[in-house]
């Protein structure tokens, strides 16, 4: 019920290139909508160092693409095929996050069980809650660090249920379901778009990786309950988006003003404004400032010099706790998104600024490129250990390098938060390990 074999699923080779493709393709060709969308949008950037900036972002590119075509060709994981049980993890998994989700709601939003209808009705107000509280530290501030020390455990139950939805028992995916709603439930109540979408992003995904790699079994009523169910999410999360926007930022929205330090507005006579309706365009700029304006943080950050910030400037997360109990600042502070702020007042707790910019602060422009390389190999690598051999672990990095990539035109997500940044990074190790032949027999 529980074990990954390998001799149930299909080898790599017999799998259609185009569904080996399928990440890189759909991840490549958003990236360079993002791109065009800063370049021909409706927001005049004003960007001094053009070909500098586009010179990179091209590179960024190629660096994931022929990072994933690297990936390709290599080995399988070695640990998917043997009798590993993960049923205990798993089941840990779900009984940790169940105890901790009450005391978190209370933690972030000051309420015992999350507020969904008021987090709706007043998305602005309670996201500015949710700020002053996430800054004040929190009413439970003890739940968020174990909830970080506990990070690497409950990671683990939602992507490797889903994949194998049909091979767990009824309690268990009802579980997943209840995870994945209550979760998104806190997010509202909070008024914040990440966890709703990421919900949004990622489900399609897991659910792709379970049917390609047979641990979902799909009937065509199944294809039209999935494909509905994610289109009204989707809508959901784009109409909690737009009306969070509109009441964050209030008439700069409608006007189509930015605000400070650009103090820049929408270029309204562009064709979008007079062809669609008002609504609709207000949308394409709420999305286009959302989405793009990192690229324009980013052509800043290229024409400052590089001091490294030695593994501590990539992660927002790392960058608070090593000023806060470290005392670490004076080196934490020579990062690019910090140098960003107190030069040129592009405050990294209002504004994007790639996700580039933020590992480029420990190793360099150049050095991202390097990373960048392998987070498309890593991404190729899970894919391919998640559709040939179902490795869980697999499927477990596969869900984080998607938020990865998502992110990146606006910032290293996984590395913001303490909790994403310690789950990722030890699933991470683990399965690298385990692909290469060490597993732990026992969980």
């Amino acid at each position: 019920m529980y074990s990954y074999e390998l001799g149930t699923h299909k080898k790599w080779a017999d799998i259609p290139l185009s569904i080996k493709l399928l990440p890189i393709v759909i991840f490549e060709t958003y990236l360079c909508l993002t791109v065009l969308l800063f370049a021909f949008g409706p927001w005049p950037w004003p960007v001094s160092n053009t070909l500098q900036l586009y010179t990179f972002i091209l590179a960024a590119h190629i660096a994931l693409a022929v990072g994933y075509l690297t990936g390709m060709n290599g080995k399988c994981s070695k640990a998917g095929s043997d009798k590993t049980n993960l049923k205990i993890l798993v089941r840990y998994s779900i009984i940790i996050s169940i105890i901790l989700y009450f005391p978190t709601v209370y933690s972030r939003t000051g309420s015992i069980y999350p507020e969904v209808f008021n987090g709706i009705k007043a998305i602005g107000e309670a996201y500015r809650h949710a700020v002053e509280i996430s800054f004040s530290g929190g009413k439970f501030i003890y739940v968020e660090y174990t909830r970080v020390l506990v990070a690497p455990i409950t990671a683990l139950a939602i992507p490797i249920i889903i994949i194998n939805w049909h091979l767990w028992p009824k309690i268990y995916r009802i579980s997943a379901l209840l995870l994945v709603l209550a979760n998104v439930a806190m997010y509202l109540a909070m008024g914040t778009n990440l966890g709703v979408a990421d919900t949004a992003l990622t489900l399609p995904w897991l659910i792709m990786l379970g049917y390609f790699s047979r641990g979902i079994r799909i009937t065509k009523i199944g294809w039209i309950w999935i494909i509905s169910i994610v289109t009204v999410a989707f809508i959901g999360a784009t109409l909690f988006f737009v009306i969070g926007l509109t009441q964050r930022y209030g008439a700069g929205t409608i006007s189509g003003s930015f605000g400070y330090p650009l103090n820049i507005h929408t270029d309204r006579n562009q064709p979008y404004y007079a062809l669609l309706p008002k609504q609709l365009a207000l949308l394409y700029e709420s999305i286009s400032r959302y989405v793009c304006q990192g690229y324009y943080a980013l052509s800043l950050a290229l024409k400052m010099s590089f001091h490294s910030t030695y593994g501590l400037g990539n992660s927002m997360f790392l960058y608070r706790e090593a000023t806060n109990w470290f005392g670490l600042g004076s080196i934490v502070n020579q990062s690019y998104p910090s140098r960003l702020g107190s030069q040129y007042g592009w405050g990294m707790y209002r504004l994007w600024d790639t996700a580039y910019v933020w590992i480029a602060s420990d190793v360099g422009f150049i050095g991202c490129l390097f990373v960048i390389f392998f987070i498309g190999r890593w991404l190729c690598s899970s894919w391919k250990d998640t559709l040939t051999v179902r490795d869980p672990r697999a499927a477990v990095v596969f869900y984080f390098l998607l938020i990865i990539i998502f992110y990146l035109p606006a910032n290293n997500q996984i590395a913001q938060d303490g909790e994403t940044f310690v789950a990722f990074y030890v699933v991470l190790i683990w399965w690298l390990v385990c692909r290469n032949g060490l597993v732990f027999k026992k969980y």
